[in-house]
């Protein structure tokens, strides 16, 4: 079972999200991301003592506060886990270095207790990209810095001719907010399913 970090979307965003997941749905059926909460991921990956590293993080938590967060498009990037040619369509987080900096404050924490097992047995998905790689080494986790862009995930879809008008009103539909972070979310997750451990108010 893996476990998640997650920035909590304030309630607008995540209306707009489930938004577009539901006429995915509606129009497609189940596809990769579409049911999983609506949130911006920091940490993904297999850790022990868990109950230790979350007392940590609700200490950082505390400490960071609040963040201001601008979304100020919407997006795609190709889906490199998928071999059918899948697009992820997500709404994209401007620029905040104080964003990177809770991240790597966190990655620090739980780097610690990263499966080191886990990081064995897959580091060999990252053997064509060395940034992906050494962060995956050193945290389990690939999306670091400058190889990760913090955004609000959507779904995953196919890129092709019965989607195309789809993705191009997506990507049509202009979207600027801003809004505070106020929670961060722990979760223990297992392929879909998504088990909401604790929030912890920044």
């Amino acid at each position: 079972m893996f476990f998640g970090v997650f920035l909590d979307p304030s309630p607008y965003l995540k209306k707009n999200i489930n938004f577009w997941k539901k006429k995915i749905l509606l129009n497609y059926g189940k596809s990769k991301f579409v049911m999983h909460p609506a949130h911006c991921t920091l940490f993904y990956s297999k850790i022990f003592n868990r109950k230790f590293a979350i007392q940590k993080l609700d200490l950082l938590a505390r400490r960071i506060g609040k963040i201001k967060l601008t979304i100020n498009k919407k997006s795609t990037f190709t889906d490199y886990s998928s071999s059918k040619g899948k697009l992820v369509l997500y709404f994209n987080v401007k620029y905040n270095k104080k964003l990177y900096k809770l991240q790597n404050e966190i990655l620090k924490i739980l780097s610690k207790y990263v499966d080191k097992k886990y990081i064995f047995k897959n580091i060999y998905r990252y053997k064509k990209n060395k940034i992906s790689k050494d962060n995956f080494s050193k945290f389990g986790f690939p999306f670091v810095n400058k190889n990760w862009t913090p955004h609000f995930t959507i779904a995953s879809i196919k890129n092709d001719q019965n989607r195309k008008k789809f993705i191009s009103n997506f990507l049509n539909a202009k979207i600027k907010h801003v809004f505070y972070v106020k929670s961060l979310s722990y979760w223990n997750i297992n392929a879909n399913k998504h088990v909401l451990i604790k929030r912890i108010i920044l």
